[in-house]
């Protein structure tokens, strides 16, 4: 993974939602500071089909005029792969790793653990971390019932394999 160490400027920071670009299209969220600007797309239940190259336009354009750093992610439950074409590097960053971050760095952070938003900050964390067990949950559920409906199929294709095995050694 790319480890970025940027003059942020984040205490001026303006975060955006559903920023539209020239394209029409929309950017989840954007924080941009005079030396950064931050592009996430955030997926937690639909695919990845996104205009990551009007995306990057679009940031390009913001920082025209100044040096501003740009970083691109790619923000998912599961892991994907990064979106890493010409001029542009969407890196997948998964919510099972931002999490394991801000819970090793609350401490430097958080003063008051009753502030309403550190509050908002706990329940959202909580939230994911519920999908996150929910999706594993179904997908073992998925598993399951895939080895129970195909269970013979399974069973006769690994005779087959150890026959075909077999056979092989035998030609040695």
């Amino acid at each position: 993974k790319t480890e970025y160490s940027v003059d942020t400027g984040l205490e001026m920071a303006k975060p955006l939602r559903e920023v539209t670009t020239d394209g029409n299209k929309r950017i989840d969220i954007m924080i941009e500071s005079e030396n950064l600007i931050v592009l996430i797309e955030n997926k937690i239940y639909s695919s990845v089909s996104n205009p990551f190259d009007l995306y990057h336009k679009y940031a390009l354009q913001k920082a025209v005029n100044t040096n501003a750093k740009i970083i691109e992610i790619l923000l998912t439950l599961n892991k994907e792969k990064d979106y890493v074409e010409s001029g542009y590097e969407f890196i997948n960053i998964t919510y099972q790793e931002l999490l394991a971050k801000i819970e090793q760095n609350r401490s430097h952070y958080v003063v008051d653990e009753k502030n309403k938003w550190v509050v908002f900050m706990d329940e959202f964390i909580s939230n994911i971390k519920d999908l996150q067990e929910k999706q594993n949950m179904e997908i073992k559920n998925d598993w399951q019932k895939f080895l129970n409906k195909n269970n013979m199929d399974i069973f006769d294709f690994i005779n087959k394999l150890k026959l075909f095995l077999f056979k092989l050694l035998l030609l040695k």
